[in-house]
C-alpha cells in the first residue's frame, strides 16, 4: 500500500462511516485504520447549533484510541463547516500505527512526509439533557468501525471513548444528528450487541 495523498484527516467519529463522509463532506475514499497516541477521545464537543454533544479529541499523553486515516486534497469549505466547533491540529507521523497486516508495508518515513489533521474540540463540556449524546451519531460512528472490517474495532472505539455515563439518548426513532449514516433494523441491532458487550447500554435512555 502507498499513501499518494499529501493530507490526510484523522477520523475518529462520525467521519469514520462512508457514507455520511461521502454523502456530508465529499470526502469518498477507503479509510485507513490507525492507532494514535498522545490524544484522548471523549464525550466532550457541544454543537449549540445542533444542541447535542459530539466526540472530541485532545492532546493527552497517556491517552491513545483507535481511528482511522482519510486521504484529501485539502480542508475543504464542506469538511470546515462539518468541523466548524473543531480547530485543525497536525499531528506527528510518529504517533500513528497501521492496524491492518496489508498496510504495515507503509512505513513511518511515508507519514513523515505526509500532513496528517486532527480536528481538536476548542471547549470541554461533558453532555447532559439539553446537550445529550445522540444514539444516531453513535451509530454512525460504530457503523463506520464495522466497515474497517477489523473484528475488535468497534469494541477497541467504546473502550478508548470516555463520557458515556451522562446525557445519552436514543433518538433512532426521532433522529437528531443531520449527518447520520443510513443504517438499517440489521446494522443497529449489530450496534447494540457491542454495546452491550462493553456494558454501556445501561447509561442510554429513551429519547
Amino acid at each position: 500500500m502507498s499513501l499518494e495523498s499529501e493530507h490526510y484527516i484523522i477520523a475518529y467519529g462520525s467521519l469514520l462511516s462512508h457514507d455520511s463522509r461521502s454523502r456530508f463532506s465529499g470526502i469518498n475514499c477507503q479509510a485507513i485504520p490507525v492507532l494514535l497516541r498522545g490524544w484522548r477521545r471523549a464525550w466532550t464537543t457541544r454543537t449549540l447549533h445542533q444542541q447535542q454533544t459530539c466526540l472530541s479529541a485532545k492532546a493527552d499523553i497517556e491517552g491513545s484510541f483507535n481511528c482511522a486515516l482519510l486521504p484529501i486534497e485539502q480542508i475543504s469549505p464542506e469538511l470546515a463547516k462539518r468541523e466548524q466547533d473543531y480547530e485543525f491540529i497536525q499531528v506527528h507521523s510518529s504517533q500513528l500505527s497501521l492496524l491492518k497486516d496489508d498496510q504495515q508495508k507503509t512505513t513511518h518515513k511515508q507519514l513523515a512526509s505526509k500532513n496528517v489533521w486532527i480536528c481538536q474540540n476548542k471547549k470541554n463540556e461533558s453532555a447532559n439533557s439539553h446537550y445529550p449524546i445522540c444514539q444516531t451519531y453513535v451509530d454512525t460512528c460504530l457503523a463506520g468501525c464495522l466497515e474497517t472490517g477489523l473484528s475488535d474495532f468497534a469494541l477497541q472505539f467504546l473502550h478508548s471513548t470516555m463520557g458515556w455515563d451522562s446525557g445519552w439518548i436514543n433518538d433512532r426513532h426521532t433522529p437528531r444528528y443531520t449527518r447520520g449514516a443510513d443504517t438499517n433494523q440489521h446494522s443497529q441491532q449489530l450496534i447494540d450487541h457491542v454495546l452491550a458487550q462493553a456494558d454501556l447500554l445501561q447509561f442510554r435512555t429513551e429519547n
